[in-house]
C-alpha cells in the first residue's frame, strides 16, 4: 500500500504541471498497478520499509528493559 500512497501523492503534486490523471482514486491506483506491474509492482519498496521498521522498533524494544532497570535504580538512589 505504500507504493499506492506514494504514487497517488505524486500524482497530486504533479497535477499543476499536467492535467492528466492516471489514478481516479486509491482503489483504482491499486488495481491499475497490480494489472500493469503485477504483484511485484505493489510490493516494490517493501524491503526498505521493513528494514527501517525493524531497526527502529528493534532498537526501541531492545533498549526498553535495560533503560527501565537503569531508571528504577536511579529512582531508588534518589528516593
Amino acid at each position: 500500500m505504500e507504493v499506492v500512497k506514494t504514487r497517488f501523492q505524486l500524482q497530486g503534486e504533479l497535477a499543476t504541471n499536467s492535467p492528466n490523471r492516471i489514478y481516479r482514486h486509491v482503489f483504482h491506483a491499486f488495481f491499475k498497478i497490480l494489472r500493469d506491474e503485477g504483484i511485484r509492482g505493489i510490493q516494490s519498496g517493501l524491503l526498505p520499509g521493513v528494514f527501517y521498521q525493524s531497526a527502529m522498533n528493534g532498537t526501541r524494544l531492545g533498549l526498553f528493559v535495560p533503560l527501565q532497570k537503569l531508571i528504577k535504580t536511579d529512582l531508588k538512589k534518589d528516593g
